[in-house]
């Protein structure tokens, strides 16, 4: 991190826990994160939904959650906070691992694009994300 003045900042350190915010490098294929700090995958009830637009009325859904723009708002967040990776959960795989009726799925290109708002608000703060959705 530079300081406003442009001067480098020294990365915190603990005496327990020395390297946890030095940069950890994971080969070429992933690169380095910025820190050893790391948000596991979790469940947020921000995952939205893929209820068909047809069908909400007669759900009587209280909001029409067919965007990930609270999950993506709530990742940013932790991001600026200075995680080095997180992993995003809440959102199958596949059929076998749906959820429950209507939840968000990484199954199509259409998904994998709505869930794109969460990667593109990550990396606009700059830290890499990896899903254990498969995405």
């Amino acid at each position: 991190d530079d300081a406003a003045d442009g001067a480098r900042v020294p990365p915190l350190r603990h005496p327990k826990y020395p390297h946890l915010f030095s940069p950890l490098n994971l080969g070429p294929d992933i690169g380095t994160l910025p820190n050893r700090a790391i948000m596991g995958s979790m469940h947020t009830g921000l995952e939205g939904h893929s209820i068909p637009k047809l069908l909400v009325p007669f759900l009587n859904a209280e909001e029409n959650h067919d965007t990930l723009e609270d999950l993506a708002a709530y990742f940013a967040e932790r991001a600026r906070g200075g995680a080095g990776l997180m992993v995003t959960g809440g959102v199958s795989p596949n059929h076998e691992g749906w959820l429950g009726p209507f939840a968000t799925q990484l199954t199509t290109a259409d998904e994998a694009e709505l869930h794109r708002a969460v990667t593109d608000a990550v990396h606009a703060v700059r830290v890499p994300t990896y899903s254990d959705d498969g995405g």
